[in-house]
């Protein structure tokens, strides 16, 4: 598996703050900020990034239309032929 540094942008993370670099080794973040800098020797390849955000990890940013009608009391599917 290869090593890959992202660095030039923001990095967004779940806790808030905003981070540099961001070393990933396979399917892993092995680490964030300064720390993942200082691996940039050995890494087989280093994504500039740009100014372009990162936010790494999976979102899912999706809604239940169902839920929130029938929290609702009520959801008007006139004219709507599938969900």
């Amino acid at each position: 598996m290869s090593r890959v540094l992202f660095t030039g942008g923001p990095i967004i993370t779940f806790d808030g703050t905003v981070a540099t670099a961001l070393a990933v080794d396979g399917d892993r973040i092995v680490a964030i900020g300064n720390d993942a800098l200082d691996w940039t020797a050995s890494f087989d390849e280093v994504v500039q990034l740009s100014g372009r955000p990162l936010q790494p990890a999976f979102r899912d940013g999706h809604a239940h239309p169902m839920h929130a009608g029938m929290n609702r009391r009520a959801l008007d599917l006139t004219g709507v032929d599938s969900l």
